[in-house]
């Protein structure tokens, strides 16, 4: 549902106004970026999850008996809505059951729930809250639709009765409040998103009270919700570690209240979804949440009657953040419109739309703004010819009310009259922020051609361009960013211009080649974006010709690759470093599926760089050497052939070392082992800590130390293996360093007592699942104590080991204990060989059934060898590898 809305051919314009410098503090000021500046990004959501629930993980990589085969995905999508001002927060709209402190249901005997958890599994459109302070993601809003049948899944739509939804969040830029669309209530009752059980308010939803002749409930309204207390971070860049604090415990106060204009209507067959009034929608919010503007056509309600054509119109909602809960002091319309019928008919001529309000600061300081698309064509000097097309509008507003203080009309246009395109939209708004908080300036798609004072040319061209509009003077001036696509090539269908909430920078998507001055360059070799794939651009508002590309996404592979017309909507923070969006590909997370995931994004700041780029780049890297992560296997260059126990790369989710002569990291930092977890945080590891960020590809790693002369990090799990040594850069508080490393495919390496050569390997006797596992010496046989029947088994050992996470199929793997090899086949009920990942970044779990021979072998050295078509990649010789014991 949410991508049908946020990346289909958008109506409107988009929305952006600078704020004077004189109210931007220094800091914001000095947003200084080369025209292709190094980016970290990782990737925030896991949004396909197993067919059934997964137990409880543990924060610890202690093997367990078998790691479980990983059952068929559910594919589900997650979108970013928005982000705060400082980038700490990301509100994300997701069917998948992301959460990191989600519960399971328990199960009586039959499968019915007899304790509900608060999770996503029955994939509801739910409301998330990303912390990147905490690295944790939190289920705002915890609902279910009411079905058909509920002996039948609830993730079928052609199962769904009323279906239940919450949508379109935006936070305001404190990060206190995040407001919505949902249908999760009934009317006279304390029920909300918070909670809700569609199937138990089945009746109520469909409910008409008479007078009335459509329900009272069932229809979308605003809701606003309101965090727990949290405290600041100041730099996020440290990594800090921070005692929770559940930002699902919040309140929840429903803005506005209105009767549905249509009834809900269930899904029939595969063809005809599930229908939910959608009566009040496109909410913005203000810099402190006290003032909300939206869209609706209901015609009654604490809106008020003055929408009695239930056209769409434009409201605003004003607040009392100071109560808890918040409460609603007061509705204005702002628009009241009618539909275009001819004298003597009753049949209208135009539906009048005004639609993606977007909101300034409205701070009391900064003047308080809202920007809209509308073709009611009010007060308008156009000709009638004219007429009828969406234009761009602004309202100014009492900060303190919400009332109209004034209303102008920002565009006038020719409508599209060519042959096959005729009324197609010439101003494009999409729903966000558009509109710089201090409310000067309006960023808008159009096909139309504006000279400087505003006026349009009368013949529109044939690709759309992005304009900024100052309305701060009595006139508008406009001006042109970036550049129309030139004749033969296409830019994407929708750019989502917006910006940066310091209001210093315009930031949107393209999938031209630039120059660095804002033209597109059409030279082989030369430009921003050879490749042509969807990339963001920005550029400061007083320097429109001053063009950097912020972000480096590349097509990693082919199942989850990114094409040249992919949506991509930027959300900036404050600074153009930090912001987020969702994607259909592999970034380096591990998005194999192609969901549509959540991704951030931050650009270190890079005062000066080894080895240095000018006047001539050094042609050779940085003196970095790298090592594995479990028992400290040099990286060497794999020409010539490497020299056991030298290897030639990392493999993609390896645990790896860095170390340098150059300092690395300002001071020495460890992660504590609870902190790091591939479930209950997100990114499983901070990709920034004390300062540092290490990226391979552009894609983050995670850190589990850092310190002047080594980094331990973890390699980007979603990366490919290739024998083209790949871009590091390790960013050190503004000290650029940059390498490059080789990525296998697989470089498997057992964790050992040393930590280097010899040394006992990290294993276990993990032949009884329900009990822990026990250290050496081994036998071959086990007693089965998990079972009432006595009986012994062949004996089952884990090994802990990395560099096999890419590894599917056991038939890939051998094992060598002593002389014997024992060989995984594909079939993974029987193979002696299972291999998997644990909860623990870094770390995976290799488990052997030993076989008879083995029996009284000894002190006896273990290598593990993956073998596939990319080639074979061993662990230690036998000089050197790991050794265990058996009886």
């Amino acid at each position: 549902m949410k991508h049908a809305f946020r990346l289909s051919r958008a109506r409107a314009a988009l929305f952006a106004l600078v704020a004077a410098a004189a109210l931007l503090p220094a800091a914001a000021r000095a947003q200084t970026l080369t025209a292709t500046p190094d980016t970290a990004i990782f990737q925030v959501t896991t949004t396909s999850i197993p067919g059934t629930p997964t137990p409880t993980p543990s924060p610890t990589p202690t093997p367990g008996a078998t790691p479980t085969p990983t059952p068929a995905p559910l594919p589900r999508d997650s979108f970013a809505g928005d982000i705060s001002a400082n980038g700490r927060f990301v509100v994300i709209e997701s069917n998948g059951d992301i959460a990191t402190n989600r519960t399971n249901d328990v199960l009586d005997s039959s499968g019915n729930v007899v304790v509900k958890g608060r999770n996503n599994a029955d994939g509801n459109q739910e409301i998330f809250l990303f912390d990147y302070a905490q690295r944790r993601v939190y289920q705002i809003t915890d609902t279910k639709s009411a079905l058909k049948d509920t002996a039948k899944s609830p993730v079928d739509p052609t199962n769904i009765d009323v279906q239940i939804v919450n949508l379109q969040p935006v936070i305001s830029r404190d990060g206190k409040f995040i407001v919505f669309i949902s249908n999760a209530y009934i009317e006279g009752t304390s029920a909300s998103p918070l909670s809700f059980d569609g199937q138990a308010n089945v009746a109520a939803l469909k409910q008409v009270v008479a007078p009335a002749t459509t329900p009272n409930n069932s229809n979308t309204e605003i809701f606003i919700y309101a965090l727990p207390a949290f405290p600041a971070v100041s730099d996020l860049s440290a990594g800090t570690e921070m005692p929770e604090v559940d930002l699902s415990k919040g309140t929840m106060t429903r803005v506005t209240t209105t009767p549905a204009t249509a009834a809900p209507r269930a899904a029939v067959g595969t063809n005809v979804a599930a229908f939910f009034a959608r009566d009040n929608d496109n909410p913005a919010v203000s810099d402190d949440g006290s003032l909300i503007a939206f869209v609706s056509k209901a015609r009654s309600g604490n809106i008020g009657t003055g929408n009695a054509d239930g056209n769409k119109e434009i409201f605003v909602a004003k607040l009392d953040i100071s109560a808890a809960p918040v409460t609603v002091t007061g509705i204005t319309q702002v628009t009241a419109t009618t539909d275009v019928i001819p004298s003597g008919s009753i049949i209208p001529t135009r539906f009048v739309f005004n639609e993606a309000p977007t909101l300034s600061a409205c701070n009391v300081v900064l003047p308080c703004r809202v920007a809209y698309i509308s073709n009611a064509d009010v007060g308008t000097t156009e000709t009638s010819a004219n007429q009828g097309n969406g234009e761009i509008f602004f309202a100014t507003l009492n900060p303190a009310t919400g009332a109209v203080q004034s209303t102008r009309q920002v565009t006038a246009t020719p409508p599209e009259t060519r042959i096959g395109f005729e009324g197609a939209p010439v101003n494009l708004l999409s729903p966000g922020r558009r509109i710089t908080r201090d409310g000067s300036r309006i960023v808008f798609e159009t096909a139309a051609v504006f000279n400087a004072d505003g006026t349009a040319s009368s013949t529109l061209a044939d690709n759309f361009g992005i304009y900024i509009a100052n309305v701060s003077g009595a006139s508008n001036t406009f001006e042109l960013v970036g550049s129309r696509p030139p004749s033969g090539q296409i830019d994407l269908p929708v750019r989502w211009p917006t910006f940066t909430g310091d209001s210093t920078r315009v930031v949107w998507a393209s999938n031209l080649n630039y120059n660095a001055d804002g033209t597109v360059s059409t030279t082989t070799g030369t430009g921003l974006n050879q490749s042509r794939l969807p990339q963001l651009f920005s550029a400061p508002v007083t320097a429109l010709t001053t063009v950097s590309r912020v972000t480096n996404l590349a097509s990693i592979n082919s199942v989850a690759s990114l094409n040249s017309f992919d949506a991509i909507q930027p959300f900036p923070a404050d600074d153009i470093r930090r912001m987020a969006f969702s994607l259909r590909s592999e970034q380096g997370g591990g998005n194999l599926d192609a969901s549509s995931e959540v991704f951030y994004q931050f650009i270190p700041l890079a005062t000066s760089e080894t080895p240095s780029p000018s006047p001539t780049p050094a042609t050779s890297p940085a003196p970095v050497s790298f090592f594995t992560g479990a028992s400290d296997r040099a990286v060497v260059a794999p020409t010539p052939t490497p020299t056991p126990p030298d290897v030639t790369g990392l493999a993609p989710g390896m645990l790896g070392s860095a170390r340098s002569t150059l300092a690395l990291a300002p001071t020495t930092v460890q992660v504590s082992t609870t902190a790091a977890h591939e479930f209950l945080r997100r990114p499983p590891l901070p990709v920034e800590l004390s300062g540092v960020t290490v990226t391979v590809s552009g894609a983050a790693a995670g850190l589990y130390f850092v310190s002047p002369g080594r980094i331990n990090f973890v390699v980007p799990p979603g990366l490919g293996g290739s024998t083209t040594a790949q871009p590091v850069v390790i960013f050190n508080n503004g000290a650029l360093i940059r390498t490059s490393l080789v990525l296998n495919f697989s470089q498997p390496d057992i964790f050992t007592t040393s930590n280097g050569p010899g040394g006992r390997a990290a294993a276990v006797n993990a032949t009884n699942p329900c009990v822990m596992g026990t250290g050496e010496p081994f036998s071959i046989m086990t007693a089965n104590v998990c079972s009432a029947t006595p009986a012994t088994l062949p004996t089952k050992i884990a090994f802990m080991v990395t560099g096999v996470r890419g590894v599917s199929s056991p038939s890939q793997i051998t094992v060598r204990i002593g002389t014997t090899d024992i060989a995984g086949t594909a079939d993974a009920s029987t193979s002696p060989i299972a291999v998997g990942p644990t909860n623990t970044p870094g770390f995976d779990q290799i488990t052997v059934t030993l076989p008879a021979s083995l029996a009284g072998a000894g002190d006896v050295p273990v290598i593990v060898t993956v073998t596939n078509s990319a080639g074979t990649f061993t662990s230690r010789p036998a000089e050197t590898a790991p050794r265990i014991t058996i009886q």
